[in-house]
Formats: structure tokens, C-alpha cells, sequence
């Protein structure tokens, strides 16, 4: 069955839904008669042959999680995998919602794109109405909305990076990760994680956990080396049954 996805849908300004796929479903043309009430379909699940329409691109996250009982040795001493002296001019703090002068502003605005450099709404050629910059900054306006932790790394009080948490339950849950390009394979990333991981912790939460696309090889090899373990991998395609008039 396809579900209707009334935040993407007012988001987009055209009509989609979500449609858990798997090897039990009927035939996937039985599902044209539902699916003539979309403009775009996301197909979680199995790799499908669609037979009509346009199916693009076809994506895998992964979710990777890391257990506290395996990270309280890293707060105390940095992980010998990653091998970095002190960084010069780097501070991490809190962000609390300030006015921010217009370098910060900027700053955050690449930041928060950067995040999803791989994402399969900036992959999709298709999407060409500002869909991925529209998900994204809505997403970034959630977080501050709800007052969601956030981190910023500073070199030399230039923004660098950031790193946002959601909570649930027992796990804490990496919402935007990222660092701006010039400042990348400096170590920034991995002292963000850290602070993550301890606010994590001082809040009582027994994991985090986090999710990429698997064709960031730069991201998987980073979360594989700080120890995390995959939890899942979850295909995902872009079905536009009517082909592309709203893509």
C-alpha cells in the first residue's frame, strides 16, 4: 500500500507517498491504480523494475550505532585510529539561538546543504524545483524549533562544522553532521562526534546512532574506524509513476 506524505507533499508543492516494498507484495502493477494519485513515490525496500513511469536514483542507507559501553576509553584519550595533534583555533560549544552576524549565517546555511552532499534528494536530476535545499533547510528550522542540541566547531571563531542530536528513549540520534570543506581532514569531525557522544551520555542515553548513504565511502570508512557498527542497509528509489511532468 502507498502512504501519503503530507509533510513532503506541502514541502514539494506535488503529491508523494512511501511504499514499504518487499518480496511479498502483489505484482507491482497492481499498484497502479494507487499510485495514480502521485507525483513521486519513494520505494523503501527491494530494487524494483518499475514498468512505467521513471524510477531515479536508487540509493542505500545505511545506519550505523555506537554502544557507550564501548566509547567511554575514547572520551578520556583521542582513538588511535585517528591520529591528530591539537588543532589550532579550534573550539566546539553549545549553540544556543542567538542573532547571528551574516559570515555565521552563511556559514550555516553551506553547513546545513553540506550535510546532505549525498543525499538522494541532491542526487535525483530530476528534482529541479529546490527540493533538496527546501528538505534540508526546513530540517535545519525543525531543529532549532524543537531546541535540539547543537555544536559548533569554531576555527578561530570561523564556523567549521556542526553536529545536531535528537533523542529517544535510550539512544540519542545524529540528526546534521557536517564540516565545510576547506576545514575537512583536519580531526574537526572527530572531536564533534566526541562531543556528541558525551552530551549523549550526560543525558542518560545507552547508544547513538547515526545514517549515511553508502556511496559516501569517505563517511563509511570514518564511522567504521570510530568503532560504530552497521545496524541496517535499506534500498531506496524515486518512483515517479506518471514519468516526469512534476520532476
Amino acid at each position: 500500500m502507498i502512504r501519503p506524505l503530507i509533510f513532503d507533499t506541502s514541502l514539494f508543492g506535488y503529491r508523494v507517498g512511501k511504499w514499504e516494498s518487499s518480496a511479498s507484495d502483489p505484482d507491482v502493477n497492481s499498484l497502479f491504480d494507487q499510485a495514480g494519485n502521485f507525483d513521486l513515490v519513494y520505494v523503501f525496500g527491494e530494487a524494483r523494475a518499475i514498468p512505467e513511469g521513471h524510477c531515479q536514483p536508487i540509493s542505500t542507507r545505511v545506519v550505523w550505532e555506537k554502544q557507550f559501553s564501548q566509547v567511554a576509553s575514547l572520551l578520556k584519550a583521542e582513538s588511535p585510529c585517528f591520529k591528530m595533534g591539537k588543532i589550532e583555533g579550534l573550539s566546539i560549544s553549545k549553540w544556543e539561538e542567538t542573532v547571528l552576524n551574516e559570515s555565521d549565517q552563511s556559514a550555516i546555511r553551506d553547513l546545513v546543504l553540506t550535510c546532505g552532499a549525498f543525499s538522494r534528494f541532491n542526487k535525483d536530476p530530476f528534482m529541479v524545483n529546490n527540493e533538496y535545499e527546501k528538505l534540508y533547510t526546513q530540517w535545519w528550522l525543525n531543529v532549532v524549533k524543537q531546541k535540539k542540541p547543537i555544536h559548533l566547531a569554531r576555527i578561530n571563531k570561523e564556523i567549521a562544522g556542526l553536529i545536531t542530536l535528537g533523542f529517544s528513549q535510550n539512544s540519542c540520534h545524529v540528526d546534521l553532521f557536517a564540516v565545510l570543506p576547506q576545514f575537512q581532514r583536519m580531526g574537526i569531525g572527530w572531536k564533534l562526534l566526541l562531543k556528541a557522544m558525551q552530551t549523549a551520555r550526560e543525558s542518560g542515553m545507552e547508544t547513538l546512532d547515526l545514517a549515511t548513504q553508502k556511496d559516501n565511502v569517505k563517511a563509511m570508512g570514518f564511522y567504521e574506524k570510530a568503532g560504530f557498527r552497521k545496524l541496517n542497509e535499506t534500498i531506496i528509489q524515486h518512483w515517479r509513476p506518471k514519468g516526469l511532468k512534476n520532476g
